[in-house]
């Protein structure tokens, strides 16, 4: 994907539900699309531009589904010329971004 006249790869993660007794649910969870648009000294990220795409507990996780939902948000928030002036009041942990442990059920 190209931002800003530069070549970034563009990367996915998969968070599933797991459910009470431990067992990675097959219903339900998160897909994140980002590029990495800077790192530290030792190569760790330390900016991201993501899109998430949710998959709702009560139907089948599909990873090709979430990678296309959640690029094509992250392709339309990058066409966004407004979003590089908001880009900084947008900052999250990219710790806790990119952490593909699972999550329990909503409600459960």
């Amino acid at each position: 994907m190209v931002h800003d006249g530069k070549e970034y790869p563009v990367r996915f993660l998969h968070k599933r539900y797991k459910t009470p007794d431990g067992a990675i649910s097959p219903n339900g969870g998160l897909t994140q699309a980002y590029i990495v648009l800077e790192y530290d000294e030792e190569n760790k990220p330390l900016e991201i531009i993501d899109e998430i795409a949710d998959c709702d507990p009560r139907d089948n996780f599909s990873r090709q589904l979430g990678r296309k939902i959640a690029l094509g948000r992250l392709m339309k928030k990058l066409e966004n010329a407004d979003w590089a002036a908001q880009r900084n009041t947008q900052r999250r942990s990219v710790d806790e971004l990119l952490t593909p442990e699972p999550m329990p059920i909503p409600g459960e």
